[in-house]
């Protein structure tokens, strides 16, 4: 199996999944749920949502999948729905700052002090 080049914004995760995550996305399975969530995306941006979390896509993409005949089978794993964000912003630079990760600098408040929770 031929290893993939990681673009940065994929960092967080390691060589092995990305490569398993690329994989699956060149199967037909994967390009018509990546294909789904990118409509979906688009579909809840254009209606004047700025931010969004890929979780609430990825449900969406579920709904669809389980309603629809032609998706016999279809899975959509909870592992990719990020890394699917991430390539969304990655194939289309539009959709930066639309979706919510994780290791975002900018939604980590710093005046949060844990450590002082009751």
């Amino acid at each position: 199996m031929e290893d993939i080049t990681k673009p940065a914004s994929f960092g967080r995760y390691s060589e092995a999944k990305y490569n398993r995550f690329r994989l699956w996305m060149d199967t037909p399975h994967g390009q018509a749920i990546y294909s789904m969530f990118k409509k979906f995306s688009t579909d809840y941006k254009s209606v004047g949502h700025e931010k969004t979390g890929a979780n609430l896509i990825g449900n969406r993409v579920r709904w669809e999948v389980s309603i629809g005949a032609e998706y016999t089978g279809y899975k959509v794993n909870n592992d990719f729905l990020p890394m699917m964000a991430r390539a969304l912003v990655h194939d289309d630079p539009s959709f930066d700052g639309f979706f919510n990760f994780h290791d975002d600098p900018d939604i980590i408040d710093p005046e949060l002090d844990f450590d002082d929770a009751a």
